[in-house]
């Protein structure tokens, strides 16, 4: 795995067949420069849903990077997203991007 210059390690915890499958839709999509992957949270009621998405980097956004792939998170939302791993799970009815907490 290569890691880009200049940019920090992402924080948060991958699995290899999550990395897989962001590499594999990363150039199935071919995003161009200004595409990020997002990490962040959205609100929901009284809770707080883990998102993944693509996006452009925000104001308020920490540029990080694993392997050849880059990530935004924007920096108010990271306490949130930290003890957490990106998994990818495949069923027979379903399959997308979870996140599992790490304790």
């Amino acid at each position: 795995m290569t890691t880009l210059p200049n940019i920090p390690q992402l924080p948060i915890a991958i699995s290899d067949r999550a990395e897989k499958k962001l590499i594999d839709y990363n150039e199935l999509l071919n995003f161009d420069q200004s595409a990020y992957i997002r990490i962040g949270v959205k609100k929901e009621g009284a809770h707080l849903k883990k998102i993944l998405g693509v996006d452009e980097k925000r104001f308020t956004d920490q540029v990080y990077s694993h392997g050849d792939l880059k990530f935004v998170i924007d920096r108010r939302e990271l306490k949130h997203l930290l003890e957490n791993k990106i998994d990818f799970r495949e069923t027979s009815n379903q399959k997308g991007f979870i996140f599992r907490a790490l304790k």
